[in-house]
């Protein structure tokens, strides 16, 4: 019975076997759908991470553009105060002018009133006309440059409060760009030049910010191949580790074929079947000794009794030795055979032990390996998905800030087409909006391509995530399928040391019965010595 569970348990160890085997070629396949998962998703990553540098270093470049923007716009508005300041300062000069002329004018029509009243009479009234226009001209001229200071004054105060709210920064600029236009506008004598010139700088800043995009795509191309380079170490470090998993599994099966020399299960249940004959064996020898000792007990009774002739002693002694000299090979033999079993069992736990230790050790540093490597691409990962996120806030900011470009673009060519009376205006505010329109048509069109490769990126990261936690599935499934061999394998060891067992018990009762057949055949001797 015993034979036939070890055979049975040696045919489910086999198939276990060849299940395991299966399961290690399915695992080969799907590292290597794996790895081909990783390497696209490694190739979007590269990607999203230009993507990323690109929108922080614009974003970056963006602020100094504001900046120094403020800066300049600051420098201007306290220009504009001194030229008003200035304005104030020439009208009240000239109002003083007036009154002056006007005294003068007083006082001499009063002289001249008297001596020739009827030949400038019409001269001094055209005089006093004209002089009365003048003035009405300078009031009405310096209300209105009173009204333009007002309105200075409280376009700066606008400007100041403007300055503290961080949020509304951008439109209060594209206002008082306006603002200050129409200044230059009424002030200067140059009358739509500055509005061109405002709209070539609206053109350059359009220009400086697609260079910039452009740079930052350069940088993120660059980060894309370091990126590939960082993917191909990676995938090099995998394979060496599917090499090192392969190398111990070559060395537990040659493990296995040490611990088993024959290489096969033949020799397994061989020994088996022989350890059990000579169990039987001994049993049929204890049994034969066994009769011998009532035999010789029956012998002795029967001497007490009644005597014993020599010729029984005799036979008694040539029975003693030839028990002694028919159990002293049995003995020998049985010392061999224990030795042998117990050099083999010896073999075997080492074996075992070798094996269990290599594969605990493959196990922990493919495991370990494993899950390091996972963890961190499952990091690397969750970070790009939040760095993601961040772009595309920024890249609706930017967005944002090009729309607000392109309303005060509009507003400033609704201006000049309101205001503009040379016929050499209108081409050159074209031209201008027409350049405007592409850079602008050209910096959507970049927007929509990396707002669709963000989200082809977003795709492939989800999908390789699944599979990552495929394949730790996989791997815990395989460790669990091991740990059940190996508690089999200790099953079947368990067995082999409860048979050592009894056969040392059936060598410690052989020897007991032989000293027991001893102990009988002294009796005896000193029986016959006494007689």
């Amino acid at each position: 019975m015993l034979i036939t569970e070890l055979e049975n348990e040696i045919s489910q160890l086999k198939s276990t076997r060849d299940g395991l085997e299966e399961e290690g070629h399915s695992l080969k396949r799907r590292v290597e759908e794996q790895r081909g998962h990783l390497l696209s998703s490694q190739q979007s990553l590269l990607a999203q991470q230009n993507e990323l540098e690109q929108a922080h270093q614009r974003h970056e470049q963006s602020r100094e553009n504001y900046d120094r923007l403020i800066h300049a716009k600051d420098e201007e508005i306290g220009r504009l105060q001194q030229e008003v300041d200035h304005l104030g300062h020439t009208h009240s000069s000239q109002e003083q002018e007036v009154v002056i002329l006007q005294q003068e004018d007083k006082t001499q029509s009063s002289l001249n009133n008297g001596e020739n009243d009827n030949e400038k009479h019409d001269l001094s009234k055209v005089e006093i006309n004209r002089l009365v226009k003048g003035i009405k001209e300078k009031e009405t001229e310096i209300s209105q440059l009173n009204e333009k200071n007002l309105n200075l004054t409280r376009q700066l105060a606008q400007l100041v409060v403007s300055r503290e709210e961080i949020g509304k920064l951008s439109q209060m600029l594209l206002q008082k760009d306006l603002e200050i236009q129409a200044l230059h506008a009424r002030v200067s004598l140059g009358g739509h030049s500055q509005d061109v010139m405002f709209l070539q700088q609206q053109l350059q800043a359009y220009a400086v910010e697609r260079e910039q995009v452009l740079a930052v795509l350069n940088e993120k191309t660059r980060e894309n191949s370091q990126l590939r380079g960082d993917y191909q170490r990676i995938m090099d470090i995998v394979a060496g580790k599917e090499a090192v998993l392969l190398k111990v599994q070559q060395e537990n099966q040659r493990l296995s074929t040490m611990s088993d020399p024959s290489g096969s299960q033949e020799m397994f249940r061989e020994t088996i079947q022989n350890l059990s004959r000579i169990i039987r064996e001994k049993d049929i020898e204890i049994d034969a000794l066994t009769q011998k000792c009532q035999t010789l007990v029956s012998v002795l009774q029967a001497g007490d009794s009644g005597g014993v002739s020599s010729n029984q002693f005799e036979e008694l002694l040539q029975d003693r030795d030839t028990l002694k000299q028919q159990a002293r090979p049995d003995t020998e033999a049985n010392v061999a055979v224990a030795n042998v079993a117990e050099a083999n069992v010896a073999e075997a736990n080492v074996a075992e032990a070798n094996v269990a230790e290599a594969n605990v050790d493959a196990d922990n540093d493919c495991t370990s390996t494993l899950s390091v490597d996972y963890s961190r691409l499952i990091h690397s990962y969750e970070q790009k998905e939040r760095k993601l996120g961040s772009l595309s806030h920024e890249l609706a900011h930017v967005q944002q800030t090009i729309s607000q470009l392109s309303s005060t673009k509009d507003v400033l060519l609704g201006k000049l087409d309101s205001v503009a009376q040379s016929p050499q205006v209108t081409p050159l505010s074209a031209a201008l909006t027409s350049t405007a329109q592409r850079n602008q048509e050209g910096l959507r069109q970049e927007l929509e391509s990396l707002r669709a490769l963000l989200s082809e990126r977003e795709t492939m990261i989800r999908t390789l995530q699944e599979n990552n936690h495929r394949l730790c599935n996989s791997a815990q499934v395989s460790d669990s399928e091991q740990r059940g061999q190996a508690e089999e394998a200790r099953q079947v060891r368990e067995r082999l040391d409860v048979l050592q067992r009894s056969v040392r018990e059936k060598d410690l009762l052989i020897k007991t019965k032989g000293d027991q057949l001893t102990q009988v055949c002294v009796c005896v001797c000193v029986c016959v010595c006494v007689c």
